[in-house]
Protein backbone atom coordinates (compact mmCIF):
# COMPACT_ATOMS: atom_id res chain seq x y z
CA UNK A 1 0.00 0.00 0.00
CA UNK A 2 1.18 3.55 -0.76
CA UNK A 3 0.04 6.85 1.01
CA UNK A 4 0.78 9.01 -2.70
CA UNK A 5 2.50 11.53 -0.57
CA UNK A 6 3.98 14.14 -2.91
CA UNK A 7 8.29 14.11 -2.93
CA UNK A 8 8.13 17.70 -2.81
CA UNK A 9 5.59 20.74 -2.24
CA UNK A 10 6.15 25.14 -2.58
CA UNK A 11 4.93 26.29 0.12
CA UNK A 12 5.11 30.14 -1.12
CA UNK A 13 1.42 30.95 -1.14
CA UNK A 14 0.68 31.07 -4.90
CA UNK A 15 -2.08 28.37 -4.26
CA UNK A 16 -0.14 25.60 -5.53
CA UNK A 17 1.34 23.14 -3.83
CA UNK A 18 1.53 24.89 -0.30
CA UNK A 19 0.89 22.16 1.59
CA UNK A 20 1.97 18.59 2.30
CA UNK A 21 0.00 15.66 3.46
CA UNK A 22 -0.04 12.45 1.62
CA UNK A 23 -3.02 12.15 -0.65
CA UNK A 24 -4.69 8.71 0.73
CA UNK A 25 -5.21 10.43 4.18
CA UNK A 26 -7.54 12.66 2.33
CA UNK A 27 -9.15 9.54 0.80
CA UNK A 28 -9.47 7.36 3.87
CA UNK A 29 -11.69 7.59 6.97
CA UNK A 30 -8.95 7.22 9.25
CA UNK A 31 -7.68 8.05 12.59
CA UNK A 32 -3.81 8.77 12.01
CA UNK A 33 -0.81 11.28 13.07
CA UNK A 34 1.67 12.79 10.95
CA UNK A 35 4.80 13.74 12.55
CA UNK A 36 7.41 15.63 10.13
CA UNK A 37 11.14 15.59 11.42
CA UNK A 38 14.32 17.34 10.63
CA UNK A 39 17.75 16.64 12.16
CA UNK A 40 17.74 18.24 15.30
CA UNK A 41 13.46 16.15 15.72
CA UNK A 42 10.15 16.69 15.43
CA UNK A 43 9.13 20.09 13.85
CA UNK A 44 5.00 19.59 12.89
CA UNK A 45 2.37 16.99 13.95
CA UNK A 46 -1.04 17.07 12.73
CA UNK A 47 -4.08 14.55 13.68
CA UNK A 48 -6.29 16.73 11.63
CA UNK A 49 -6.83 16.10 7.84
CA UNK A 50 -8.06 19.71 7.52
CA UNK A 51 -4.48 20.62 9.18
CA UNK A 52 -1.39 19.87 6.31
CA UNK A 53 1.77 20.38 7.35
CA UNK A 54 2.77 24.37 5.38
CA UNK A 55 5.84 24.62 6.13
CA UNK A 56 6.08 26.05 9.71
CA UNK A 57 8.20 24.49 12.32
CA UNK A 58 5.48 24.35 15.24
CA UNK A 59 9.30 24.74 17.47
CA UNK A 60 9.89 28.23 17.02
CA UNK A 61 6.78 28.77 14.50
CA UNK A 62 8.91 30.78 12.22
CA UNK A 63 9.17 28.83 8.41
CA UNK A 64 11.31 26.13 7.72
CA UNK A 65 14.08 26.23 5.63
CA UNK A 66 13.82 24.37 2.23
CA UNK A 67 15.74 21.13 2.49
CA UNK A 68 14.65 17.28 2.92
CA UNK A 69 12.36 16.43 5.61
CA UNK A 70 11.27 13.17 6.94
CA UNK A 71 7.40 12.37 7.56
CA UNK A 72 5.95 9.55 9.38
CA UNK A 73 2.45 8.28 9.11
CA UNK A 74 0.86 6.12 11.85
CA UNK A 75 -2.78 4.63 11.86
CA UNK A 76 -4.98 2.21 12.49
CA UNK A 77 -6.67 0.50 9.42
CA UNK A 78 -10.40 -1.27 9.37
CA UNK A 79 -8.86 -4.57 11.08
CA UNK A 80 -7.58 -2.35 14.23
CA UNK A 81 -3.89 -3.10 12.73
CA UNK A 82 -1.72 0.08 13.42
CA UNK A 83 0.36 0.65 10.04
CA UNK A 84 3.10 2.95 9.65
CA UNK A 85 4.40 4.77 6.84
CA UNK A 86 7.66 7.16 6.57
CA UNK A 87 9.17 9.02 3.69
CA UNK A 88 10.98 12.17 2.37
CA UNK A 89 9.39 15.48 1.30
CA UNK A 90 11.54 18.40 0.18
CA UNK A 91 10.46 21.61 1.16
CA UNK A 92 11.11 24.66 -1.62
CA UNK A 93 10.96 28.35 -1.58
Amino acid sequence: FNLLAPNAFTPNGDGINDNFIPVSLTQMNVDFEMNIFDKRGSIYSTRNIDQPWDGVNQRDGGKSISNNYIWVVTYTDEKNITQTYKGTVLLLD
